[in-house]
């Protein structure tokens, strides 16, 4: 990809060319090509009049691609008057191809675009775009056999046999190698395996193939035709979503992929898998010489009803033992009708390959109260290097998550709350933590601090953490071993507990950080980490301080946060070195009822008043870089990047 000094590089040339004395220099024709692809139609259109040389790279960035977004510009491009000549001249120079969505396209004026279009080697073909009256009679595939990469919504053009017009269609792109068929929510049409079959006998290059469908059930005759397929070197890719199958579809794609790398599981509507020929199926598997020995990417999207299909899978993969899959994702959607059944897939997502290094559950709505049940449920998982659990209504206990995951560098908990059952068993080296939409109590990071001490990015996200106030009116978010080299608050209130319960009457909206810049003396009796001693605050420097308020707009409350001036800190300090005298002289003043916000924020001008509330210190060994905010801010990209760092 080239960077944006190539684009003022090329935009720059047109104004060179005016300068006397100023040689232009040759850039070869590709390299022409591509920064023309970075510029605007404008910018391109100008190029071309720099010079000679110029002229053909910069026209084929121009014609590179065709948007017809309009019955406006379809009418122009099928027109055989004056306004359709310029792509009847320069059709041969363009390369991808859109048909805008609902456009409704005549199959006449297909045709009209496939003869002025037939260089093409992208084509993106929305819901609607080409209307099914008279589909394909005129229309000439073949014009296009030079399609590399298709994506067609074919359940949106509403075809009368949708499996016989796709086939025709396919039978005329040999060298297809990128097909992807978008989905029309709530419908799939039924191919047989013949059927099927033939999808691949027309695209035999095909490398990504992505499909919306249904799979009628297998026969006997099927079984023959299982047996004698030819299987497809060059696809790598398998996307599927299902809403009907039979179990013994796993034998024909475990024989039909051997070099997938990534396969993926869908469905969208609720539609039971029926057992009934798990039996079957698992014997079939017992004629294959090996399954999937390439795969390293599953995933696992679907609702209830589909847990047979997903076991049966999971089993195929556990009776080779061949699979070296890296990297898993488990999501179950609209319901859970078994949770053993739920339970079992968990466990085998964990355990089927022990080369895993990647896990994702996510669950709409499975609900176990038991904190202990998920880390149990996924049992021992020694080469587990990034574990990502989201499940709003599961509480998870991280101790025993730790433990079973001794390897662990980078866990993501989007979960219902957060807790430790127990004792520090050991130190961890897990690096980078992610805690979203949870409720914690202030132990959790004490425990944390001491436990991983290599521990480098802490994320909180719409959080709501409780903790005992200590005397001195503080609430501490202990992880004093812990040195940070990013560490991002976003959207996390603090409520003054002695129990579990999050209360919003204790809301505290002052927080300070605190960095020891030391590590603290290593005690060898780890529950001193975990003591629910008295913490006095013995500032011995003016620490950064942010005051959490609320913003009235009309009928909205805008929560924000602002940074304390020095003197504002000093004040804060000063109160604080003396809460107890000072709340009862300064809080009596203040008695009457102020208005607060849903959270319990005073507005900006009364800060002052949430001084006898206590203030929240996050104290930590060090932090190179932070980020704290009451606004949305996600910036998902960056801790992204961060899983390459660990993996």
């Amino acid at each position: 990809m080239f960077s944006k000094k190539f684009c003022l590089l090329a935009k720059g040339q047109y104004t060179l060319l005016r300068t006397p004395n100023i040689m232009i220099p040759l850039f070869p024709f590709e390299i022409l090509t591509k920064i023309g692809r970075l510029l605007s139609k404008q910018d391109q259109a100008e190029c071309t009049h720099v010079c000679r040389a110029w002229k053909i790279p910069f026209q084929e960035s121009m014609w590179n691609t065709i948007e017809i977004l309009s019955d406006a510009k379809l009418d122009q491009i099928c027109s055989s008057t004056t306004n359709g000549m310029p792509y009847h001249k320069n059709g041969h120079l363009v390369r991808t191809l859109f048909l805008e969505k609902w456009l409704k396209a005549e199959d006449r004026q297909l045709f009209t675009v496939q003869k002025r279009f037939q260089k093409i080697n992208r084509l993106y073909i929305r819901e609607k775009s080409v209307i099914n009256r008279d589909f394909n009679n005129m229309a000439d595939w073949s014009r296009w056999k030079s399609l590399t990469h298709m994506e067609i919504c074919i359940s949106g053009l509403y075809l009368e046999n949708e499996s016989r017009d796709f086939l025709k269609i396919l039978e005329c792109l040999p060298n297809l190698r990128w097909l992807e068929c978008p989905q029309r929510y709530g419908y799939a049409w039924p191919y047989t395996l013949e059927e099927f079959d033939t999808i691949h006998s027309c695209i035999p290059k095909i490398e990504y193939l992505s499909l919306v469908l249904d799979l009628a059930p297998i026969t006997e005759k099927h079984k023959t035709i299982i047996a004698e397929t030819q299987p497809t070197s060059y696809l790598k890719v398998i996307k599927l979503r299902m809403n009907k199958v039979d179990l013994r579809w796993l034998r024909y794609f475990a024989h039909k992929y051997p070099n997938a790398h990534t396969i993926e599981w869908h469905s969208d509507i609720r539609s039971d898998t029926s057992n009934a020929f798990r039996e079957e199926a698992i014997s079939m598997f017992s004629t294959l010489s090996c399954a999937f020995q390439h795969l390293e990417n599953i995933l696992i999207d679907g609702t209830s009803g589909r847990e047979w299909w997903y076991i049966t899978f999971l089993d195929l993969l556990c009776h080779f033992k061949t699979t070296k899959a890296k990297r898993i994702e488990y999501r179950m959607r609209y319901g859970h009708s078994n949770l053993d059944l739920e339970k079992r897939i968990i466990h085998q997502c964990a355990q089927t390959c022990p080369t895993v290094m990647s896990l994702n559950f996510i669950s709409s709505d499975l609900d176990l109260p038991d904190p202990t049940m998920i880390p149990v449920t996924i049992d021992f998982c020694p080469s587990i290097l990034d574990l990502r659990i989201d499940a709003l209504s599961l509480p998870i206990a991280v101790d025993i998550l730790l433990d079973k995951c001794p390897s662990l560098k980078r866990l993501r908990l989007a979960v219902k709350s957060l807790s430790i059952s127990k004792e520090a068993t050991g130190t961890h080296g897990l690096r980078l933590i992610e805690f979203v939409g949870s409720k914690i109590c202030t132990n959790v990071f004490s425990y944390l601090s001491f436990r991983c001490r290599c521990l480098n990015y802490l994320r909180l996200t719409k959080m709501e953490v409780v903790g005992p106030m200590f005397q001195g009116g503080c609430v501490c978010l202990d992880m004093s071993y812990t040195h940070l080299e990013y560490l991002q608050l976003t959207c996390v209130t603090v409520s003054a507990s002695d129990g579990d319960d999050f209360n919003v009457s204790t809301v505290i909206n002052l927080i300070a950080l605190d960095q020891l810049n030391r590590v603290p003396q290593q005690d060898s009796v780890i529950k001193a980490a975990l003591a629910t001693k008295d913490i006095y605050p013995v500032f011995s420097k003016l620490l950064p301080w942010a005051h959490m308020y609320c913003i009235w707009d009309g009928g909205y409350e805008m929560i924000k946060l602002r940074k304390l001036v020095s003197e504002e800190a000093a004040y804060v300090q000063s109160y604080y070195q003396s809460f107890e005298q000072n709340k009862e002289t300064y809080g009596s003043a203040h008695s009457f009822k102020r208005r607060r916000s849903y959270l319990g924020q005073l507005d900006q001008e009364h800060w002052k008043e949430d001084l006898d509330r206590g203030f929240v210190l996050f104290r930590c060994g060090s932090v190179r870089n932070y980020f704290i905010d009451t606004l949305g801010y996600y910036d998902d990209e960056f801790w992204e990047k961060l899983q390459t760092k660990f993996m």
